[in-house]
């Protein structure tokens, strides 16, 4: 298990006081942001995201990013406080399978094979386009 943070810091095998200490050290901007790995092809992110709340100043919550492991990308659906993101990266340095139903998350699905025909059409319509201009 590593934790890096958007702040420099880097700490392996991290216990629940240091993930307090780390991610409570980060200051909530746009620049946020903390990994917890625990693999090749599984970890958990927090970031503070660009929107229109954050244009406007606000600073409401964290995004949250996992990959299980097999290859599932999800997303959190909401912000959440840096006292929820904290609580769920004690889970996931604990191997706590819980840290799933604390929030609720949404799948990132793969694109299909037509998005991939329908975006390679769009290419070559491009190309002709200019070969004809």
């Amino acid at each position: 298990m590593n934790l890096r943070t958007s702040a420099g810091a880097e700490l392996n095998n991290p216990t629940g006081q240091d993930i307090v200490r780390i991610l409570t050290d980060l200051p909530m901007s746009t620049d946020y942001e903390a990994v917890l790995t625990a693999g090749k092809d599984a970890f958990i992110q927090a970031r503070g995201e660009v929107s229109e709340d954050w244009a406007e100043g606000a600073s409401d919550g964290l995004m949250l990013h996992a990959l299980d492991g097999a290859r599932h990308m999800f997303e959190s659906v909401a912000r959440h406080p840096p006292a929820t993101v904290v609580r769920i990266f004690q889970m996931y340095a604990q191997g706590n399978p819980q840290w799933r139903q604390e929030i609720e998350w949404k799948e990132f699905k793969p694109a299909g094979p037509g998005l991939l025909i329908l975006g390679g059409i769009i290419a070559a319509a491009f190309v002709l386009w200019r070969l004809i201009r």
